[in-house]
């Protein structure tokens, strides 16, 4: 059987295969390691996950642990918000990290990866033929995945379905530089999913329409009344680094709304410089934390949740994940055929 390096989806070109007897020989390079990679094309940065599958000891299960990951700053959504698409500069930073990336799942002898592109991809005029270009020149594929999907993708990780068992209704909030991904969930049944264009840096250039605000509201105020148990699950980069900072954490994975207004009260005085200096914040991150803030604490007092669960998942998580999954399934039916 060959095994695609890329295999979640047709990709309209070749890519490498790897044969079984050639990965039983990587993995012995490579110390018994099967590792997969998930890159996320965001509006505020461009980030690689690779994680390893391995067999704990006392259970014999496999589990995924991260080896590596790199975030580069790079704010696509700035040119998207602004000029509607974007610009030769960053296209060719994009390319450049992209073939970087690649060198390093070589490097890895990653066996399964998948590149997701969401929010300021989805928007820019350009989109298309970035993704010809990133075709021909890095010799990956790009996905464009919509709201939707990305939704999907975080809510079917091992995190996700554990919260799934939950007897109450769990709302899905990620808050990301183009926009802020809301799914509503119970159990295993996905009662809404959309993306609203209220995002960091959408609010950092005054880029976000009120109306936009007004569905927003209106949304979460229809599953408030619909929803008693309601509880916000916060997903992505923007909540984790909240999540980090935020003081009097009592419980593992919560963060009280107390606690992140204290935060907040605390950061959103502060320069961009006080921000990087007293957290050792990047710059990217210094510039959105607050605007961040806004959002989950407008999304709690709507719904009048007393703290948000933060898993600390993200979308190259739930990626990542799928493709192990996929994986597990083809070695599954290869031995049922042999």
């Amino acid at each position: 059987m060959l095994f695609q390096k890329r295999y979640l989806k047709d990709s309209p070109f070749q890519q490498k295969t790897v044969t079984h007897s050639q990965h039983i020989r990587h993995h012995i390079v490579m110390i018994n390691k099967t590792n997969f990679a998930a890159i996320d094309i965001g509006t505020n940065a461009v980030k690689m996950i690779i994680k390893s599958a391995e067999q704990e000891q006392e259970t014999k299960r496999e589990i995924l642990i991260k080896e590596l990951f790199l975030r580069i700053p790079i704010r696509l959504g700035e040119d998207v918000f602004l000029q509607g698409k974007i610009c030769e500069e960053k296209i060719k930073q994009m390319v450049f990290v992209i073939k970087g990336f690649k060198n390093l799942m070589d490097a890895y002898n990653v066996i399964g990866y998948r590149i997701c592109a969401t929010s300021a991809m989805r928007d820019a005029k350009n989109s298309q033929e970035i993704v010809e270009r990133v075709q021909e020149e890095a010799k990956v594929y790009i996905e464009i995945i919509d709201g939707k999907e990305e939704a999907k993708i975080i809510y079917d990780t091992h995190t996700g379905r554990a919260l799934r068992n939950q007897p109450s209704t769990a709302l899905y909030v990620d808050v990301g530089g183009g926009s802020t991904q809301v799914t509503l969930a119970k159990k295993d049944t996905l009662l809404f999913s959309h993306s609203f264009n209220i995002g960091t840096v959408r609010m950092m250039e005054n880029k976000v329409n009120e109306n936009e605000w007004f569905i927003f509201q209106s949304k979460l105020t229809e599953f408030r009344k619909a929803y008693p148990d309601l509880q916000i699950i916060g997903a992505g980069g923007n909540i984790n680094k909240l999540y980090k900072l935020a003081p009097e954490k009592k419980q593992k994975n919560i963060i009280s709304i107390k606690s992140l207004i204290k935060l907040h009260k605390t950061i959103a005085p502060m320069t961009i410089e006080e921000r990087i200096n007293a957290y050792s914040m990047r710059k990217d991150r210094a510039e959105v934390i607050v605007f961040a803030s806004e959002i989950y604490m407008k999304a709690a007092k709507i719904t009048q949740v007393k703290h948000l669960i933060v898993p600390t998942i993200s979308l190259g998580d739930g990626i990542v994940e799928l493709l192990f999954k996929q994986y597990k399934e083809n070695k599954s039916n290869e031995a049922t055929s042999s």
